[in-house]
C-alpha cells in the first residue's frame, strides 16, 4: 500500500490510469479500476486519441446539441395536444426535479458527443465504438451552455474542511469520498464493470451479433423463457421477508428513473391506451416501445401490439466528458437509508416533523402523501399514496410494511436518545437516530441477509475489511440493472396474513394490490408482519407469479417485469451475459452447447430456440438460467456481480457503521457496535408492531432451529452507551 501511495504523489493525475486494483470473486479475476483521485472516474474508457479537438469545437457542438433539444419543444406540443402523453400511467420511480436538469445536460453531452464523432471520426475511418470511447478524453467543463457548466462545476467542487469532517453523513451522499467529493452522492452516473454495447457507440440498441437480424423482442423472450406459476410453484429456503430485504436494499442503492418530456412536466407514452402502436408523428424520441409477437399467448387475443417503455435518465460522468451514454442514478450509491430519508436534504426537511428528532406519520404509519399529481397513477384509481424517502414504497404492502417499521424505529430511536439526553435538540436527535438506523440497516444487510444469498466462499472473498479510499463504490449497471432484479423471481403470487399463533389468517392477491398499499391499515399491519416472517419465498429460477409479468387493464397494462428489465439492460447499453460469464471467470460460449457447463440442459435448449447466437443473451435472462452455487441462492455470474457490488459498497464507504479505525467523529465505539450487532430484524419487528413472539432469524423459516421466541427473550440494542 506504501508503494501505491508513493506513485499516487509521483503522477497524482495519471495514477488510476496506471493502476488497477484487482479482486478476487468466486475463483476469478475481476476488474475494479481505481478511481481518479481527482474526477473519481474509472478510467476504463480511457485512450488516446489521434488529433485535437478544442474548446471550439467542443462549444459548437454543445450549442448544436442545445439548440437540437430546444427543437423538441413542438413535438412535445404536438403529443399533448393529441392527448398522448401518460395520463394515469403508474410511474414506479418518480423523477424529480433536479435529476430531470441532469438528464437534459446528460442529453446535451451525448448529442454533442455523436456531433464530434460525425465531424472528426468518420474522416479517419474509425469506428464509431473506438471513437465513442476516444470521447472520453475530452469534457465539457468549460463549455459556455451555463446550465451544462453550472452542473459541471459542481461535480468537480470541493468539500470544505467541515463538510469532509462532519459527524453525520450528508443526505445526497457527497463529501463521502475525500478525493471526489460528488463519488457516490444521488444523480450521478452507475459505474460500468464493462464497456457498454451500443450499435452507434453512443446509445442507440445493439442488434444481435450475427448483424443480420435484431435481437429478440423482450416480451418475446419473457414469452418464451419464463414460465408464468401460480402458488404451487416450490418454495424456496428462505421467508418471504428475505425477498423484500432485497427490495429494500435494492431501492436503497440504485433508483433508475424514466425519462419525461424536455419541456414540459409530463410523463411518456410510447404505445395507445390499449396498447396499439402509435402514430410516427406521435413518437417520442425516448420511446422504444416493446413489441408484442401475434402468438403472445396473454396478449394475443387481446390486440395488445405494443407495450410502453420510455428510456432510462441519462447523467454526467464525474468528469463531465464525453462518449457511451450511461444512466443516472437517483439514490446515493451508499447503502444509507436513502429509501427511508431520500436523496437530499430538502427531502428529508419535508419528512421530518422538527419536534424531539422525529419524522413525520400518520397515525403511526407513513405519512400520506399531499402533493398527488395526477398524471401519475403510482397509487391507482384510490389516490392513497404514502410519502417516503423513496416512492417505491407503494409499490406493494408487504414493502410499505417494511418502510412503516423502519419509520417507527427511527421514531422510537430518537424518543429513546431524547430520554437519555434531554439537552438534545431536534437536529442532534434526528442526525443521532438516523446514524443508529443507518448503523442497523447496514448490519441486517451484511451479517444476516448476505450470508443467505452469498456462499460461504464469496462471503470469505469480500470479507470485512477497513475503509479503502481507492475503492469506488459506485453502484455498478449490471447489478443494479440486471443481477439484483433476481429477487422479483422469488416473490410467489399471494400475500399471506397471519394470527399470532401462526395459523392461516387470510391471503390477498399480489396483482390486486400493487399500489393499493393502505391496506395494510385496512386489515391489520401486524398480520403483514407475521407474514414476512412466516410465509416461504419462491426459489429462483426462470418462474415468475403470472401477477408480474401478465397484467392488463388501463393502469397495469404492460407491467411484465421481466420484459421491462430486459429492455432497460438494452436501453443501458449492457453487454450480453456470455461476456460477463468471462468476466466472471467463466469460459465464453462459442455455441449454446457451451453453457452446459452451469446452465441446465432444458434451459439452454430454450435459450437456443430464442436467440440467434450466444453472445445475443441479456444478461439477466442468463443469470437468472444458471444453476444456482452451492449454498448460495443465485448463480456464478450474478453472484460475481453481487459480491463486487456488496465489497465496493462497504470498502467504499467512510461513515460505514463498523469501521473504528481511524477515530474519526463518525465512528461508533466498539461498544457502541457490539450493542448494534445485537440487532436483527426480527427484533426491529417486535421494537415497532403489536406482536408477542417471533423466531430469531426473520429470513429463515419457523423450525425446531430457529422457533417462535417471546420478543422479550430477543436481544437488542442498549442505547445507554450513547448518554453523554
Amino acid at each position: 500500500m506504501s508503494s501505491i501511495k508513493s506513485t499516487r504523489k509521483m503522477f497524482p493525475s495519471t495514477f488510476c490510469s496506471l493502476v488497477l486494483c484487482a479482486l478476487v470473486l468466486n475463483g476469478c479475476w475481476a476488474l475494479d479500476l481505481l478511481p481518479n483521485p481527482i474526477t473519481g472516474e474509472n478510467d476504463a474508457y480511457k485512450t488516446f486519441s489521434f488529433w485535437k479537438i478544442d474548446d471550439k469545437d467542443i462549444d459548437r457542438s454543445i450549442i448544436f446539441s442545445a439548440k437540437t433539444i430546444d427543437n423538441l419543444k413542438r413535438l412535445e406540443e404536438n403529443i399533448l395536444n393529441a392527448q398522448i402523453a401518460a395520463h394515469k400511467k403508474i410511474t414506479v420511480s418518480n423523477a424529480d426535479d433536479e435529476a430531470k436538469q441532469t438528464a437534459r445536460s446528460a442529453l446535451i453531452v451525448e448529442k454533442a458527443t455523436t456531433q464530434l464523432i460525425s465531424r472528426f471520426c468518420y474522416k479517419n475511418k474509425l469506428s464509431t465504438a473506438k471513437c465513442a470511447q476516444i470521447m472520453h478524453d475530452y469534457n465539457a467543463t468549460n463549455t459556455v451552455e451555463p446550465g451544462l457548466h453550472k452542473e459541471c462545476t459542481e461535480l468537480s467542487q470541493d468539500c470544505t474542511f467541515e463538510q469532509l469532517n462532519n459527524k453525520y453523513r450528508q443526505q445526497s451522499g457527497a463529501c463521502n469520498h475525500k478525493y471526489s467529493p460528488s463519488l457516490g452522492q444521488a444523480l450521478t452516473t452507475y459505474k460500468r464493470l464493462l464497456n457498454p454495447i451500443y450499435t452507434d457507440g453512443i446509445h442507440s440498441f445493439k442488434r444481435s451479433v450475427t448483424k443480420k437480424f435484431v435481437l429478440p423482442s423482450a416480451r418475446a423472450v419473457s414469452e418464451r423463457m419464463i414460465q408464468r406459476e401460480s402458488d404451487n410453484m416450490p418454495s424456496g429456503r428462505f421467508t418471504v421477508a428475505f425477498a423484500h430485504w432485497g427490495e429494500f436494499v435494492e431501492h436503497d442503492l440504485a433508483q433508475t428513473v424514466s425519462h419525461k418530456m424536455v419541456h414540459f412536466d409530463s410523463s411518456i407514452n410510447c404505445c395507445t391506451p390499449d396498447g396499439n402502436k402509435l402514430a410516427p408523428r406521435h413518437i417520442h424520441p425516448f420511446c422504444s416501445a416493446i413489441e408484442v409477437p401475434n402468438d403472445d399467448k396473454f396478449y394475443g387475443d387481446k390486440n395488445v401490439k405494443c407495450l410502453s417503455y420510455v428510456r432510462s435518465m441519462g447523467g454526467l460522468r464525474g468528469d463531465c466528458s464525453f462518449g457511451p451514454l450511461d444512466q443516472l442514478n437517483q439514490a446515493t450509491h451508499y447503502l444509507d437509508g436513502s429509501q427511508i430519508y431520500g436523496n437530499d436534504e430538502e427531502q428529508t426537511k419535508s419528512l421530518r416533523n422538527g419536534i424531539r428528532g422525529q419524522m413525520r406519520h400518520s397515525q403511526n404509519f407513513l405519512p400520506k402523501e399531499e402533493h398527488f399529481k395526477e398524471n401519475e397513477m403510482k397509487c391507482r384509481e384510490d389516490k392513497n399514496c404514502y410519502e417516503a424517502g423513496d416512492s417505491r414504497a407503494n409499490s406493494h404492502p408487504q414493502l410499505t410494511a417494511l418502510h412503516t417499521i423502519f419509520l417507527r424505529e427511527h421514531n422510537r430511536l430518537a424518543e429513546k436518545l431524547s430520554e437519555l439526553n434531554p439537552h438534545w435538540n431536534d437536529e442532534k436527535l434526528f442526525e443521532e437516530a438516523r446514524r443508529v438506523l443507518i448503523a442497523e440497516v447496514q448490519h441486517i444487510t451484511y451479517d444476516e441477509w448476505l450470508p443467505l444469498l452469498l456462499s460461504k466462499d464469496d462471503m470469505n472473498k469480500m470479507a470485512a475489511r477497513e475503509y479503502q479510499d481507492v475503492v469506488n463504490p459506485a453502484v455498478s449497471n449490471s447489478f443494479a440493472t440486471a443481477a439484483v432484479r433476481f429477487i422479483k423471481s422469488l416473490i410467489p403470487e399471494k400475500i399471506q396474513l397471519f394470527n399470532e399463533d401462526r395459523t392461516l389468517n387470510s391471503s390477498l392477491n399480489l396483482g390486486d394490490h400493487l399500489y393499493k398499499t393502505h391496506i395494510i391499515e385496512a386489515m391489520d399491519l401486524n398480520q403483514f408482519l407475521r407474514g414476512l416472517t412466516t410465509q416461504k419465498s419462491r426459489k429462483l429460477d426462470l418462474a415468475y407469479t403470472k401477477d408480474l409479468v401478465d397484467l392488463h387493464g388501463s393502469e397495469l397494462l404492460g407491467l411484465d417485469v421481466i420484459s421491462l428489465d430486459i429492455q432497460r439492460g438494452r436501453d443501458h447499453g449492457l453487454p450480453g451475459y456470455n461476456a460477463y460469464r468471462k468476466l466472471c471467470g467463466l469460459r465464453s460460449a462459442r455455441v449454446f452447447n457451451d453453457l452446459l457447463d452451469n446452465i441446465a440442459p432444458e434451459e439452454v435448449k430454450k435459450l437456443s430456440q430464442v436467440y440467434n447466437h450466444p453472445d445475443d443473451i441479456d444478461l439477466i435472462i442468463g443469470g437468472l438460467a444458471e444453476t444456482p452455487k452451492k449454498d448460495s441462492v443465485v448463480g456464478e455470474t450474478f453472484a460475481c456481480i453481487l459480491a463486487d457490488q456488496f465489497r465496493r459498497t462497504r470498502e467504499g464507504d467512510r461513515y460505514f457503521y463498523s469501521f473504528i479505525n481511524s477515530r474519526k467523529p463518525w465512528e461508533f465505539t466498539s461498544k457502541q457496535i457490539e450493542e448494534i450487532q445485537k440487532v436483527t430484524l426480527s427484533k426491529i419487528i417486535c421494537d415497532n408492531a403489536d406482536v408477542e413472539s417471533v423466531q430469531p432469524e426473520a429470513f429463515l423459516p419457523i423450525s425446531n432451529s430457529n422457533q417462535l421466541t417471546k420478543c422479550h427473550d430477543l436481544p437488542g440494542l442498549n442505547l445507554s452507551l450513547w448518554k453523554d
